[in-house]
């Protein structure tokens, strides 16, 4: 089941509030030219107030992007993918940032079917260098337990499925070489 993420920038709070802090676990690729040291965020029902989210950069290149997917976890041990957030940031090579700070996740309720948030996990979707190159996990880093459950193919990987079906190696690489 997939639920729908909403991604807010916010300001200080003005209400006490009743939620619980939540530490965030994490996928950590070893390849991943970014680590996630640590984070935590407020948690109340079925939204997620980020206190902070510090990364490493880890590469000898400076960073310019960082996008993190999560995944939620209900308080019957069930996981859901919510989505990814984007991060834009100047991170140096062998800096440390908190790149959330004062983001709100929120998944929206669907007739009241949103479950609490009571677990997330974190894992580095994709960086992207000063130079503009990017780099994202391998196969053999997807191949984490935790992200076989809950990552579906994007658009772009299914139709590139679709082609090499169809077409065999030679009509993907075709297809590949178009960009």
């Amino acid at each position: 089941e997939n639920l729908d993420v909403q991604v807010i920038r916010t300001g200080r709070a003005t209400a006490v509030d009743t939620g619980h802090n939540l530490e965030f676990a994490f996928v950590d690729f070893p390849d991943s030219p970014v680590q996630p040291r640590g984070g935590t965020a407020m948690v109340s029902g079925t939204e997620a107030r980020a206190h902070s989210l510090e990364v490493r950069n880890r590469s000898e290149r400076t960073v310019r992007s960082i996008e993190m997917g999560w995944i939620l976890r209900d308080g019957k041990g069930r996981e859901f993918p919510a989505g990814s957030m984007p991060s834009y940031v100047l991170l140096p090579p062998g800096q440390q940032r908190d790149i959330l700070k004062d983001a709100t996740l929120r998944f929206p309720r669907k007739r009241d079917t949103a479950p609490q948030i009571m677990g997330m996990t974190g894992y580095v979707s994709s960086v992207e260098f000063a130079d503009v190159q990017v780099w994202i996990p391998s196969r053999a880093g997807l191949s984490d337990p935790r992200l076989e459950r809950n990552l579906v193919p994007s658009p772009e990987e299914q139709r590139l499925v679709q082609i090499y079906r169809r077409k065999g190696l030679t009509g993907l690489a075709q297809e590949l070489k178009r960009f």
